[in-house]
């Protein structure tokens, strides 16, 4: 069983236009953009992930990405099988971590993601295509 997240990017319009154009004509730049993206939120993942001996959070991966339809999507997420039981349990006590670790961090990083990814891009490589 795996259980992971993915996102659509939202935010500033002309800037996911762009984002899109990149998917469509520079691929490997968005997928590397991206990846070094969402490393950068699975740390804020594994650091909100209850830990009772560890194993959980030491299973948070970000997946390689795939392109869909002109589209590069990231999944980050964890092939434990307890994972969806921890994450969605509200009324679980973690004296390290929090339900929704993974929800939580990827929708408060969801506003700005599309911005951070765009400074991931060098703009000199997709020049030179």
């Amino acid at each position: 069983m795996s259980f992971g997240f993915n996102m659509k990017l939202k935010g500033d319009a002309e800037m996911r236009k762009n984002l899109r154009n990149c998917a469509k004509n520079c691929p490997e730049q968005l997928r590397d953009a991206g990846m070094k993206e969402m490393e950068v939120e699975k740390k804020e993942i594994q650091a909100r992930t209850p830990v009772r001996f560890g194993v959980l959070r030491d299973s948070i991966e970000v997946k390689a990405p795939e392109m869909k339809t002109g589209r590069v999507v990231i999944t980050v997420g964890t092939d434990v099988e307890y994972a969806v039981f921890v994450h969605e349990n509200l009324e679980a006590y973690h004296e390290i971590g929090e339900a929704k670790f993974i929800e939580s961090v990827l929708d408060e990083s969801e506003p700005h993601m599309a911005e951070r990814i765009a400074k991931h891009i060098d703009l000199k490589k997709m020049v030179e295509k």
